[in-house]
C-alpha cells in the first residue's frame, strides 16, 4: 500500500478517483466531460483519416488501373517492335532534332546568340 502511494499509477481513471476525493462535484463533473470529449474528438479523429487514408487508397488503384488500360490500348494499337527497329527510330528522331538544331543555328548566322539580344544590336 504505502508503495502505491508513492507512485501511484497515472491513469485516467485514477484522476477521476482523486478528483472525486478532493473537489466539489461540479468541478469533477467538468473534468469527465472534458475527459469524455477529448476521446471522441480522438476517435472521430481516427476514424476521419481512416476515410481518408481508404479513399486515398481506392484512387491509386483507379489510376493504376487507368493506366494500364491505356497502356493495354497502346498495344493493341502499335505492333511489337523489335529491338532494333526502335533502336533506328530513335536514331531517326535525334537526327532529325539535330538537323533541326543546325538550321537553327545557321539561321542565326553561327553568333552564340540567344533569342533576347535582339534589342541589343
Amino acid at each position: 500500500r504505502p508503495q502505491c502511494r508513492r507512485n501511484p499509477p497515472v491513469t485516467a481513471a485514477h484522476h477521476l478517483q482523486r478528483l472525486m476525493q478532493a473537489r466539489h462535484p461540479q468541478q469533477v463533473h467538468r473534468q469527465k466531460e472534458a475527459l469524455r470529449q477529448e476521446r471522441v474528438h480522438r476517435q472521430k479523429q481516427a476514424h476521419r483519416q481512416e476515410q481518408v487514408n481508404r479513399l486515398k487508397k481506392v484512387l491509386r488503384q483507379k489510376q493504376v488501373h487507368r493506366l494500364e488500360q491505356v497502356l493495354r490500348r497502346k498495344q493493341v494499337h502499335r505492333p511489337k517492335q523489335s529491338l532494333l527497329q526502335r533502336v533506328q527510330q530513335v536514331q531517326q528522331t535525334l537526327f532529325l532534332q539535330i538537323l533541326i538544331f543546325v538550321g537553327y543555328r545557321a539561321q542565326m548566322g553561327h553568333r552564340n546568340v540567344t533569342r533576347h539580344t535582339s534589342a541589343q544590336k
